[in-house]
Parts: C-alpha cells; structure tokens; sequence
C-alpha cells in the first residue's frame, strides 16, 4: 500500500509539472513516475543490502538520464 502511494505521488508531481509547462506535454507522467518509484524503491533495497553511496549515485546518475530534456 506505501509504495503504490509512493508511485501515485510521483506520478502526480510529475503530472503536475507537465500541467505547467515544466516538462514537455508528451511526457508520460504514470511510465515515468512508475520508472523513478521503481528505482528508489531498488536503491533503498540495495542500500539496505550493503550498496556504498559511490554505488547509490552511480545508479541516480544512469536513472536521471532517463529525465526528459528541459522544454
């Protein structure tokens, strides 16, 4: 139940920015939200399994890539 409502939160920010021209009206807000929800939850997996912070932001830095580019 947390992390749907973690997903839906991102999926609203994301919608939200969408709405005011922030992000490019073609970005799809539920794909990208479920995307960046999934990868936190893997990093909070991976942080409890032992990752390093070097390891932690490697895997932020590959993910943000995905952001869509500045309008």
């Amino acid at each position: 139940m947390r992390r749907r409502s973690a997903v839906r939160d991102v999926q609203a920010k994301i919608q939200a920015d969408i709405d005011a021209g922030r992000l490019a009206a073609d970005t799809q807000a539920a794909v990208l939200g479920r995307f960046f929800a999934t990868v936190l939850q893997g990093m909070s997996q991976q942080a409890c399994d032992g990752a390093t912070r070097t390891e932690l932001e490697a895997i932020a830095d590959t993910a943000l890539a995905a952001w869509p580019a500045d309008k």
